[in-house]
């Protein structure tokens, strides 16, 4: 091992510039003649980094179009919620894709007793489609989540729809002035979905308003097949079900087991659509009547058991409520044999379909579910110091469906890991590991995703290059050092590359493995605001150490 000494001025600049900011929460020693006061920036106990990311390119939101994202945090635990100034905050906004905050020290997050939080996403802009998703914190040290959202402009792949504006004129007291039919025509023609209203249908917003005015739509399918359409299921693959207790009660009990698992299910997709009405800028939230739609379903639907679904099977229906993030079973649909006659279905329809009534809009997702843990099987990565993400994929089907991403976190001796959260307790899975270029540089499989025992995933022989960097801020003339405890996220610098979440620098100092040498960037966020530097690493060897003094403007020395 070498200790070479290496100049990333960028980078660690960025990292001590932001440390500034952490004040508030230093512990600080007076300082007598000739003695240094350190400003070690306050570690937490326990982060949050979060990644959104646009659906159809990978990349976080931001980086392209100046879009920025805002997350509210709800749920058990949101008082426990704290920016990394320990101050109480629930709202965050990015302009680059990335969020991180904080839990309060004291509140030990495990396996049995995670940080619940409801995030609720959406971006200002209303280019992409919001998003709920259920984020369970089980480990002290640093956490990372990912979430994909559909960009409504460029639509990942398996994703189909359109914004319809003009649709018909609606009266409060008359309804629709016109019958109402949304299929492949109006969204595209790949679409395997029609909607109906019935011409004199009144429609209300959330306030039992009826309203007047032209009605607009925006209605998207989502296939159950394409990994990109699944990476971005706005409510994620897992989620909270309100109307629980009313599941034992199900004709032919596909879902009776599910009673002593608790309200979290996994789903199992065959269809899912997002529907949003709106008329003079009001969300249409019920209607007077009932409104009919159909959701094409092809071949290579799997149920629950793994098995595929034919014409005269039944698969259950449910609603998504925006502002609580919960789903609701609404009823069970029988599948039906497309008619090849019927023009209302047209040619490249799919062959089987299913069809329903409704009252209200949202997320209407047509899918199996299955008893969930909220903390499932950790994946040790021994050996491996960089940062990587896992892939589920289902193994029990002919066709490895998606399951979910999981970003690797570090525990708080430095170890990595990837541990599954919100996964189906009877469904086998086999976990790709991801590097930063997302190559796939192992895979595992778990044949019982929920089971407690860790399953330890060697991966000593991936091709690493390990660099620990260490900086320090000074100010001329002041026995003053400044080191720095942020969350830290790492990029190759190639079109390929990927943003990952590394982990937390602990007193300026972080180790960590990249691929190979080569230019990274470096990336940090935190009060609303994001650090970026790009660095060249071509010249490490295995071992460097990286240690840089900055000396500190004069303003920020002046406030020290």
């Amino acid at each position: 091992m070498t200790n070479g000494i290496k100049l990333i001025k960028g980078a660690l600049f960025t990292l001590l510039l932001s440390a500034l900011f952490y004040l508030s929460g230093c512990d600080i020693t007076d300082p007598l003649d000739g003695i240094k006061v350190i400003l070690d920036t306050k570690e937490r106990e326990t982060t949050v980094s979060v990644i959104f990311r646009d659906a159809s390119t990978n990349e976080p939101i931001g980086f392209s179009g100046d879009q920025n994202v805002t997350i509210t945090l709800t749920g058990t635990d949101e008082g426990q919620v704290i920016d990394l100034l320990s101050r109480e905050r629930n709202s965050f906004e990015s302009r680059r894709g990335f969020v991180s905050f904080a839990i309060r020290d004291g509140r030990t997050p495990s396996r049995e007793n995670p940080v619940e939080l409801v995030a609720q996403v959406s971006a200002p802009s209303g280019d992409f489609i919001a998003t709920t998703q259920r984020l369970f914190v089980n480990t002290v040290g640093s956490n990372a989540f990912e979430i994909r959202m559909v960009n409504k402009n460029t639509l990942p792949q398996g994703v189909n729809g359109a914004s319809v504006a003009a649709i018909t004129t609606v009266s409060s007291g008359g309804g629709t002035v016109s019958d109402v039919v949304l299929s492949g025509e109006q969204l595209g023609m790949q679409t395997p979905l029609t909607i109906r209203i019935p011409q004199g249908t009144r429609l209300f917003n959330a306030n039992g308003t009826a309203l007047n005015g032209e009605l607009s739509a925006e209605v998207f399918h989502f296939n159950h097949k394409e990994r990109e359409s699944l990476q971005s299921f706005p409510g994620g693959l897992a989620g909270v079900v309100s109307n629980f207790d009313e599941i034992s009660g199900i004709p032919g009990g596909l879902m009776s087991d599910l009673q002593t698992e608790g309200a979290t299910v996994h789903f199992t997709p065959a269809g899912f659509m997002s529907v949003s009405f709106t008329i003079g800028g009001q969300l249409v939230r019920t209607a007077d009547g009932l409104m009919e739609f159909i959701i094409g379903l092809p071949e290579g639907v799997f149920n629950r058991s793994g098995e595929r679904v034919m014409v005269g099977s039944s698969v259950p229906i449910w609603s998504y409520d925006r502002d609580l993030g919960e789903w609701t079973f609404e009823f069970e649909a029988q599948v039906m044999e497309t008619p090849a006659d019927d023009p209302d279905f047209g040619p490249d329809f799919p062959p089987m379909y299913i069809l329903g009534q409704t009252n209200h809009w949202s997320f209407w997702n047509a899918a199996y579910a299955s008893p969930v843990c909220k903390s499932g099987v950790q994946v040790n990565l021994t050996g491996l110091q960089m940062p990587a993400i896992g892939r589920l994929l289902r193994t029990d089907t002919d066709e490895n469906v998606f399951m979910g991403l999981f970003p690797s976190e570090v525990a708080s001796d430095g170890s990595r890991f990837i541990e599954l959260t919100n996964v189906p307790e009877d469904i086998p899975g086999r976990l790709e590991i991801l590097d930063l270029f997302n190559n796939v540089i192992a895979e595992v499989d778990i044949p019982q995703l929920c089971n407690s025992e860790p399953v330890n995933l060697d991966l000593g022989s991936v091709s690493e290059t390990v660099i620990t960097f260490s900086g320090t801020g000074i100010c001329p003339g002041k026995d003053v050092e400044l080191r720095p405890n942020i969350p830290i996220l790492i990029k190759p610098d190639t079109e390929d590359g990927q943003w990952l979440h590394v982990g937390n620098t602990r007193q300026g100092r972080i180790t960590l493995g990249i691929p190979e040498p080569g230019t990274y960037l470096f990336g940090t966020y935190f009060e609303n605001r994001w650090y970026e530097y790009n660095v060249d690493l071509s010249g490490f060897n295995d071992g460097d150490v990286h240690e840089e003094t900055i000396e500190l403007p004069d303003n920020i020395c002046r406030d020290l």
